[in-house]
Protein backbone atom coordinates (compact mmCIF):
# COMPACT_ATOMS: atom_id res chain seq x y z
CA UNK A 1 0.00 0.00 0.00
CA UNK A 2 3.07 2.21 0.96
CA UNK A 3 4.69 1.95 -2.47
CA UNK A 4 1.27 1.54 -4.45
CA UNK A 5 -1.44 3.57 -3.13
CA UNK A 6 -4.31 2.00 -5.49
CA UNK A 7 -3.74 -1.55 -3.85
CA UNK A 8 -6.72 -2.43 -1.63
CA UNK A 9 -6.45 -5.03 1.08
CA UNK A 10 -8.91 -6.78 2.12
CA UNK A 11 -7.68 -9.14 4.79
CA UNK A 12 -10.20 -12.28 5.64
CA UNK A 13 -10.52 -14.12 8.88
CA UNK A 14 -10.06 -14.22 12.38
CA UNK A 15 -6.85 -13.53 13.75
CA UNK A 16 -5.35 -12.64 17.36
CA UNK A 17 -6.58 -8.93 17.76
CA UNK A 18 -3.28 -7.51 19.09
CA UNK A 19 -1.10 -9.10 16.69
CA UNK A 20 -3.89 -7.19 13.99
CA UNK A 21 -3.52 -4.14 15.96
CA UNK A 22 -0.08 -4.21 16.17
CA UNK A 23 0.72 -5.07 12.08
CA UNK A 24 -1.67 -1.92 11.33
CA UNK A 25 0.47 0.62 13.11
CA UNK A 26 2.89 0.89 10.47
CA UNK A 27 0.56 2.17 7.94
CA UNK A 28 -0.40 6.01 7.88
CA UNK A 29 -4.58 7.09 7.75
CA UNK A 30 -4.73 7.34 3.96
CA UNK A 31 -3.23 3.68 3.67
CA UNK A 32 -5.60 2.16 5.98
CA UNK A 33 -8.28 3.92 4.05
CA UNK A 34 -7.47 0.79 2.12
CA UNK A 35 -7.56 -2.11 4.34
CA UNK A 36 -10.74 -3.92 4.50
CA UNK A 37 -11.16 -6.27 7.20
CA UNK A 38 -14.08 -9.32 6.71
CA UNK A 39 -14.08 -11.75 9.79
CA UNK A 40 -15.24 -14.92 7.56
CA UNK A 41 -17.07 -15.68 3.99
CA UNK A 42 -19.25 -18.14 3.23
CA UNK A 43 -17.48 -20.89 1.26
CA UNK A 44 -20.47 -20.85 -1.33
CA UNK A 45 -19.30 -17.12 -2.11
CA UNK A 46 -15.54 -17.49 -2.64
CA UNK A 47 -16.35 -18.43 -6.33
CA UNK A 48 -16.95 -14.95 -6.42
CA UNK A 49 -14.18 -13.66 -4.36
CA UNK A 50 -11.41 -15.31 -5.12
CA UNK A 51 -11.56 -14.22 -9.13
CA UNK A 52 -11.42 -10.43 -8.35
CA UNK A 53 -8.16 -10.84 -6.25
CA UNK A 54 -5.40 -9.36 -8.51
CA UNK A 55 -2.95 -11.36 -5.56
CA UNK A 56 -3.61 -14.02 -2.91
CA UNK A 57 -1.10 -13.48 0.20
CA UNK A 58 -0.74 -16.06 2.97
CA UNK A 59 2.41 -15.12 4.97
CA UNK A 60 1.70 -18.30 7.49
CA UNK A 61 4.70 -20.64 9.20
CA UNK A 62 1.66 -22.76 10.11
CA UNK A 63 -0.30 -23.50 7.40
CA UNK A 64 -0.89 -27.38 7.60
CA UNK A 65 -1.96 -28.27 3.96
CA UNK A 66 -3.05 -24.84 2.14
CA UNK A 67 -6.77 -25.45 1.07
CA UNK A 68 -6.81 -21.86 0.80
CA UNK A 69 -3.95 -21.89 -1.72
CA UNK A 70 -5.23 -24.46 -3.85
CA UNK A 71 -8.13 -22.89 -3.57
CA UNK A 72 -7.15 -19.56 -4.67
CA UNK A 73 -4.97 -21.07 -7.40
CA UNK A 74 -8.32 -23.24 -8.87
CA UNK A 75 -9.86 -19.66 -9.09
CA UNK A 76 -6.65 -18.41 -11.03
CA UNK A 77 -5.34 -16.04 -8.66
CA UNK A 78 -1.59 -15.64 -8.20
CA UNK A 79 -0.54 -16.79 -4.50
CA UNK A 80 2.33 -15.03 -2.80
CA UNK A 81 2.71 -17.41 0.47
CA UNK A 82 5.53 -18.31 2.60
CA UNK A 83 6.91 -21.66 3.24
CA UNK A 84 4.47 -24.24 4.29
CA UNK A 85 2.56 -27.86 4.39
CA UNK A 86 0.86 -26.60 1.16
CA UNK A 87 2.85 -23.94 -0.97
CA UNK A 88 6.13 -26.73 -1.56
CA UNK A 89 3.54 -29.12 -2.67
CA UNK A 90 1.06 -26.75 -4.97
CA UNK A 91 3.49 -24.19 -6.18
CA UNK A 92 6.12 -24.23 -8.78
CA UNK A 93 7.96 -20.95 -8.00
CA UNK A 94 7.76 -18.05 -10.28
CA UNK A 95 6.28 -20.42 -12.35
CA UNK A 96 2.98 -21.04 -10.83
CA UNK A 97 3.01 -19.14 -7.62
CA UNK A 98 5.50 -17.62 -4.95
CA UNK A 99 6.67 -19.15 -2.54
CA UNK A 100 9.09 -16.53 0.12
CA UNK A 101 11.72 -17.98 2.06
CA UNK A 102 11.95 -14.77 4.58
CA UNK A 103 9.12 -12.92 6.68
CA UNK A 104 10.54 -9.68 4.94
CA UNK A 105 8.13 -7.06 4.72
CA UNK A 106 10.45 -5.24 1.75
CA UNK A 107 10.90 -8.29 -0.59
CA UNK A 108 7.49 -9.19 -0.36
CA UNK A 109 6.09 -5.58 -1.21
CA UNK A 110 8.59 -5.97 -3.73
CA UNK A 111 7.17 -9.51 -5.28
CA UNK A 112 3.53 -7.72 -5.29
CA UNK A 113 4.34 -5.01 -6.77
CA UNK A 114 6.33 -7.71 -9.48
CA UNK A 115 2.49 -9.14 -10.50
CA UNK A 116 0.60 -5.91 -10.20
CA UNK A 117 2.61 -3.84 -12.01
CA UNK A 118 3.41 -6.86 -15.16
CA UNK A 119 0.43 -8.22 -16.29
CA UNK A 120 1.71 -10.58 -19.22
CA UNK A 121 2.98 -12.16 -15.85
CA UNK A 122 0.25 -12.38 -13.42
CA UNK A 123 -1.58 -14.28 -16.47
CA UNK A 124 0.84 -16.28 -16.75
CA UNK A 125 1.00 -17.11 -13.04
CA UNK A 126 -2.63 -17.18 -12.87
CA UNK A 127 -2.97 -19.71 -16.33
CA UNK A 128 -0.44 -21.95 -14.57
CA UNK A 129 -1.79 -22.03 -11.35
CA UNK A 130 -5.42 -22.97 -12.20
CA UNK A 131 -3.77 -25.66 -14.74
CA UNK A 132 -1.40 -26.77 -12.14
CA UNK A 133 -4.70 -27.25 -9.70
CA UNK A 134 -6.78 -28.83 -12.42
CA UNK A 135 -4.24 -31.51 -13.73
CA UNK A 136 -3.00 -32.35 -10.67
CA UNK A 137 -5.45 -31.93 -7.52
CA UNK A 138 -9.11 -32.32 -8.27
CA UNK A 139 -10.46 -35.00 -6.07
CA UNK A 140 -11.10 -36.84 -9.91
CA UNK A 141 -7.44 -36.89 -10.33
CA UNK A 142 -6.34 -37.59 -7.14
CA UNK A 143 -8.51 -40.53 -6.82
CA UNK A 144 -7.13 -41.79 -10.12
CA UNK A 145 -3.82 -41.64 -9.02
CA UNK A 146 -4.56 -43.30 -5.64
CA UNK A 147 -6.35 -46.35 -7.08
CA UNK A 148 -3.36 -46.31 -10.00
CA UNK A 149 -1.04 -46.66 -7.15
CA UNK A 150 -3.29 -49.39 -5.45
CA UNK A 151 -3.92 -51.35 -8.60
CA UNK A 152 0.25 -51.44 -9.16
CA UNK A 153 0.44 -53.27 -5.54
Amino acid sequence: IKSNPDVKLVVIGTGKKSYIQKSMKVLDNNALKNVKFVDKIDNKLLKYIYPEAKIFILPSKFEIFGMVILESMFFGTPVITSINGGSTTLIRNKKNGIVMDKFDSDIWAKEINSILNNEEYRKELSKNARANIINNFTWEKISEKLLNELNKQ
